[in-house]
């Protein structure tokens, strides 16, 4: 009687060896990690364009100009807020290093982000009560937009500017 073999790890190997060399012909998943890097590319800088400081933003004047300083007074984060948390902790800081630098310039493009969609939403109710007629709840809307969304986006816009001057002055 002759003895029984395991074929079973014959056919793994065979299997994997099959596996192998179609993979090899056919590399599909390094074209799909292509142009999913080519996508994540792109939107990178499509974002930077969008988020980086232009020219104009860089001193922070224009901001100043419009208020944005006293604007950030009151607001979460803000010079009010951290006097009071400084009261409690002397050490309190946001930013202490250039990693949190990094990560605070990452949460105001979050922040701007979110205001930017809410105040296009309002921007599209207050179109629609300019299109029916509706002056003065258009104007309700645009007042209310302007301190809830613009003068945030202004101040994340503010605030960035400044970060990147932290982050210039450390390379």
């Amino acid at each position: 009687m002759a003895p029984e073999l395991d074929t079973s790890t014959v056919k793994e190997r065979e299997l994997s060896d099959l596996e192998r060399q179609l993979f090899s012909e056919t590399d599909v998943s390094s074209e799909k990690e292509s142009i999913w890097q080519k996508a994540g590319d792109m939107a990178r800088y499509v974002s930077d364009f969008y988020f980086k400081p232009k020219s104009f933003e860089r001193s922070g004047k224009v901001y100043e100009a419009l208020g944005v300083r006293k604007f950030k007074k009151i607001m979460f984060n803000g010079d009010y807020m951290n006097a009071l948390l400084r009261k409690y902790n002397p050490n309190h800081k946001l930013i202490r290093n250039e990693g949190s630098a990094k990560s605070w310039e990452m949460f105001t493009r979050i922040y701007e982000g979110i205001h930017v969609g809410f105040g296009s939403l309002m921007l599209s109710g207050m179109v629609d009560r300019l299109a029916n007629g509706d002056y003065d709840g258009a104007a309700i809307i645009a007042a209310i937009n302007t301190v809830v969304n613009i003068y945030p986006i202004m101040l994340q816009r503010y605030n960035r500017a400044r970060i990147y001057k932290v982050l210039d002055r450390k390379q």
